[in-house]
């Protein structure tokens, strides 16, 4: 996907949902302290320097910056998107390993433990650390992240390429288009609680199918948003 398509997208879905933008908020924090394992640990500043990056940078993504924000550095949120994805895809290797299967991109995502990150995602996140860094000296967030990223060389040993990743061959379709029935199936059900009393068993009725709506409408945005990121 190309970066203007990428800008519309991220704008428009960062706008539409609250908790997609919560969970970008997330993303990009992570990045900036350095805490997930794209990154090797002699990049990662200490604790008390990832603490106070922790504090500025919650306090310079509040809800009504962020979108503003996250929009204005579109490529490099893309970056901490891909990183989310990773580790998501970690966390279900038999879905990562069909992916790489069938050559979706989401499977070129690697994550520790299980693999190292490619090099160009570790150049940015070594950038993202950077800008923690960057902001803890008084930088706004966009050009903090922008001037990391920006730079020739980086703690990683070289620049960040946003061509990093590759294209696969399959429709990133694939993976949004299955994942919602398969998720919310196992709910149609009837709660049935020990007592089987039947207060409780209709309250479950209404209770857990609700529940996985909602859940598998997150689930479906985000997947659509993240499944973009790596195209």
């Amino acid at each position: 996907m190309g970066l203007r398509r990428w800008d519309s997208l991220l704008e428009s879905a960062l706008g539409d949902s609250r908790a997609l933008l919560l969970a970008v908020v997330g993303a990009v924090v992570v990045c900036l302290t350095g805490m997930h394992p794209h990154l090797h640990p002699a990049l990662r500043p200490n604790w008390h320097t990832r603490m106070q990056v922790l504090q500025v940078a919650q306090q310079a993504l509040g809800m009504a910056e962020a979108r503003a924000a996250l929009v204005a550095t579109a490529p490099y949120t893309k970056e901490a998107v891909r990183r989310l994805l990773a580790s998501s895809m970690a966390a279900a290797p038999a879905m990562h390993a069909a992916l790489q299967h069938v050559n979706h991109p989401v499977g070129m995502l690697m994550a520790p433990p299980a693999a190292l990150p490619k090099r160009g995602q570790e150049a940015a996140m070594a950038n993202f650390v950077a800008a923690g860094v960057a902001m803890l000296n008084g930088e706004r967030y966009e050009d903090a992240v922008k001037g990391a990223f920006r730079a020739r060389e980086n703690a990683a040993g070289g620049a960040w390429d946003p061509s990093w990743l590759g294209k696969g061959t399959a429709s990133v379709r694939f993976a949004y288009h299955t994942h919602t029935p398969f998720l919310s199936f196992p709910y149609h059900t009837f709660f049935t609680p020990s007592d089987g009393t039947t207060p409780w068993n209709n309250f479950g009725k209404w209770l857990v199918p609700t529940c996985c709506t909602y859940a598998s409408t997150i689930l479906y945005a985000f997947s659509r948003f993240s499944s973009s990121a790596i195209a």
